[in-house]
């Protein structure tokens, strides 16, 4: 018999909205992280988004970039951002991505 349900190994979803704000995008993103958990994320062009799969190592030494509280990013329109949750270890549980509007007024 085979288990039924989400494997406790795989990716999870985030929902990743990007507005135009002053001077760039603001992001959000839900759920919120776990507690001991951070959200980072990559801009990258679309079509180059990098490949996460559940435990993938996102430390900002490989480019990730811890998103800040307030969600503002500064990006090019239309590069995708691509947002994980990661532990304590970096190590990706779930991921999300969405299209940058362009840069607020």
């Amino acid at each position: 018999m085979t288990p039924s349900g989400p494997s406790v190994d795989a990716l999870g979803t985030l929902t990743v909205n990007a507005v135009s704000a002053s001077g760039g995008q603001t992001i959000t993103v839900s759920p919120k992280a776990t507690s001991g958990n951070a959200n980072r994320y990559q801009l990258t062009p679309k079509g180059s988004e990098p490949t996460v799969n559940y435990g993938t190592n996102c430390a900002v030494s490989n480019h990730w970039v811890d998103l800040p509280e307030n969600g503002k990013v500064t990006g090019t329109e239309g590069y995708t951002i691509t947002v994980v949750e990661v532990n304590s270890l970096d190590k990706a549980v779930k991921k999300g991505s969405t299209t940058l509007p362009a840069k607020g007024a």
